[in-house]
């Protein structure tokens, strides 16, 4: 089996997210495939939380759990969630619990924060600490906003800015690289109403940049392609351009991250950027504007 997970003999717990294609090299690019790898980490007597899945998914890791006697706790059967305006309420063994909302961005953290709750409920945490974690969780690069560094003073914000009051431009980094991120994306786009979005994309050529760019295609005001720096694997500033232009984004090729800021500031009097679509590029801005 492939998942690293597996050099825990014997967990206490195991946990799988929502299935999605990614790593099609390895795992291809079925979700029933992508599972049957995943029910590798399924090990006897060791419980294992699933968040929700499709049908088709789910029946694949119910297969492999009947097979090494793992007991299931499945999402959207055993427990379930609602999410409020003010957070989620978890629907689990032990009744109905409110929570608060994450901390980290986007509906999709939400579907994470249950399957969190739900592993804690198996493993008996005291509930006021899970409240608590979800309340202040940090997870740099997904959807985080930058405060400072120089990308910042490319755009002319001070330093430390943490208001939509200081400035007319914010800047934002996210990590995801698949599909599943990027119909995340997607959601959070279309929230963000209130300012235009503007997009610089660069991904490993690896992954599958078409289904990724899809689901945003329409809801931005434009969009950059670069290369990731230092990164072997990276597609060309004009590949990504293509994959972009091919979905609908009229796109520009920029030389890096800073020369599409500045061409945006250039050409916008203000709004969204968010720079996107692998954690290697994320990690190279983190590295100076953190």
């Amino acid at each position: 089996w492939l998942d690293a997970t597996n050099v825990l003999e014997r967990p206490l717990l195991t946990a799988i997210t929502p299935i999605s294609i990614d790593h099609v090299q390895f795992l291809g690019d079925k979700k029933e495939g992508i599972a049957a790898e995943k029910a590798g980490i399924l090990k006897a007597g060791v419980p294992c939380v699933i968040a929700p899945q499709e049908p088709s998914v789910m029946a694949v890791f119910e297969a492999r759990a009947a097979e090494v006697k793992a007991p299931l706790y499945r999402g959207g059967i055993d427990w379930d969630f609602e999410a409020l305006d003010e957070g989620f309420v978890f629907k689990g063994a032990k009744g109905e619990i409110h929570y608060p909302k994450p901390a980290l961005r986007g509906a999709h953290q939400i579907v994470n924060a249950a399957l969190a709750v739900a592993c804690a409920e198996q493993l008996e945490v005291f509930r006021p600490k899970i409240a608590e974690g979800i309340a202040s969780a940090k997870w740099p690069a997904r959807l985080q906003r930058l405060t400072r560094g120089p990308l910042l003073d490319l755009l002319g914000v001070k330093s430390g800015s943490g208001s939509a009051e200081d400035s007319s431009w914010e800047l934002w980094i996210d990590g995801g690289h698949n599909a599943a991120a990027g119909e995340a994306l997607a959601e959070v786009l279309a929230d963000w109403d209130d300012r235009p979005v503007h997009l610089i994309y660069g991904m490993l050529n690896t992954k599958v940049a078409e289904d990724f760019v899809r689901p945003i295609a329409e809801k931005a005001s434009s969009l950059h392609a670069v290369a990731i720096p230092e990164a072997a694997a990276s597609l060309t500033a004009g590949e990504a351009k293509a994959h972009a232009v091919a979905q609908g984004f009229k796109a520009t090729a920029s030389d890096s991250v800073e020369s599409a800021i500045a061409d945006i500031a250039a050409r916008f009097p203000g709004g969204r950027i968010l720079v996107c679509g692998s954690l290697y590029l994320a990690g190279h801005i983190l590295a100076d504007n953190a």
